[in-house]
């Protein structure tokens, strides 16, 4: 019987692949079950995975930015106390204790009589996802690590420092606009911003004929090049109809304008048309259970739960988190579950079983106007 464990990748709904964005944990270091891994980015979500086994890390198989499919086998954990001569045998190769580890987490710093020093030189202590979130929005790390001595630098920390930082730019636009316009005609003169050289015609990430033109190339994020993929991928794969139906729904706006003002009055939020049309699909399933299914070569799959996925659209990108058995719940109750998920989705706070096992879909597109989907 081996000693060592597999600790892997695990399922997440339609999730085939995922980034390492980060490790908690070095070899060497003991691991409990549940314990925080390693962190993750996927086309759907960016999620920390817990460890599934417990004892001793001997080694770990990806390296902070390797792209993994699902089921990989992520690290390797023996039981506390295990010999290197009993681990070496049962893997069949050299003793793993020397190895080392693909990428040391940074230390929180000890604070010094002239401040924090770094576990790097030139590396400021920070979460991975916290230096990439930092690297897309533009935020200085070490800025933020001379404001908050003492401490690693997180997301959250990033988050708010890029918000801070378009308010303050928001606030000195207004001050500008308002300031009076001076009556001296006499300017001074205005230096031209010389145009960016273009492109050699051979970089192939520029349109042939558009070399010459000012531009910025922005790197598709792994969220951007999945919604790609799928979107050409369900052309050949799904059925695609168009079936447009014009519905009465002033009886659904009177009921909704009654249910609004109670729940004002009670200090709740109001509950949105998509909230009535996920509920009147959830009770459709009943009456026609084959549209909550799944079509495969040799079976339709009927799925007895009715597990709603709500389209997001975020700053991310297209999301589809799930509200799991949603015949059970009441209109309130699948307004607080929408609500619930959508703001998570849009915090990109959601976990992998948030994603997983959608059966149907609700898509609420009237958002931003009259529109037909094709």
């Amino acid at each position: 019987m081996s000693v060592v464990t597999e600790i892997r990748l695990p399922h997440m709904g339609v999730v085939e692949r995922a980034i390492v964005t980060g490790w908690h944990k070095k070899v060497g270091d003991s691991v409990a079950i549940d314990e925080p891994l390693c962190d993750v980015s996927t086309d759907k979500v960016e999620t920390e995975i817990p460890a599934t086994g417990e004892g001793r890390i001997i080694k770990l198989l990806a390296a902070e930015g390797d792209e993994i499919p699902v089921g990989a086998v992520l690290a390797l954990v023996v039981p506390e106390g295990t010999s290197d001569a009993d681990i070496a045998t049962a893997l069949g190769g050299p003793t793993p204790a020397a190895q080392e580890p693909l990428d040391e987490p940074v230390s929180p710093p000890d604070a010094g009589p002239e401040g924090p020093s770094t576990a790097a030189p030139g590396r400021v202590p920070s979460s991975p996802l916290a230096r990439r979130v930092a690297a897309e929005a533009g935020v200085d790390l070490a800025e933020l690590a001379a404001a908050n001595p003492g401490r690693r630098i997180r997301r959250a920390d990033v988050e708010a420092a890029a918000k801070a930082r378009k308010a303050a730019a928001a606030a000195q636009k207004r001050a500008v606009s308002q300031a009076p316009v001076p009556t001296d005609t006499a300017r001074p003169p205005t230096a031209t911003t010389p145009a960016s050289p273009p492109i050699a015609a051979t970089d192939e990430r520029v349109p042939r004929g558009y070399e010459a033109v000012p531009h910025e190339l922005i790197a598709h994020t792994p969220t951007r090049r999945a919604i790609a993929e799928h979107m050409v991928r369900s052309v050949s794969t799904a059925p695609q109809l168009t079936a447009q139906v014009d519905i009465d729904m002033s009886q659904v706006g009177r009921v909704r304008a009654e249910v609004n003002a109670l729940r004002t009055s009670q200090g709740k939020g109001k509950l949105s048309y998509l909230v009535f049309i996920t509920r009147a699909l959830v009770a459709t399933v009943a009456e026609h259970p084959d549209i909550n299914a799944t079509f495969t070569d040799t079976h339709l799959v009927r799925w007895q739960p009715v597990n709603v996925g709500i389209a997001a659209d975020t700053p991310s990108g297209l999301v589809v988190p799930v509200v799991h058995n949603a015949e059970r719940l009441n209109l309130s109750g699948l307004a607080e579950s929408i609500s619930d998920i959508t703001t998570r989705a849009a915090d990109r706070s959601l976990t992998a079983e948030d994603l997983t096992g959608g059966t149907i879909t609700s898509s609420n597109a009237g958002s931003v106007g009259d529109v037909v989907i094709a």
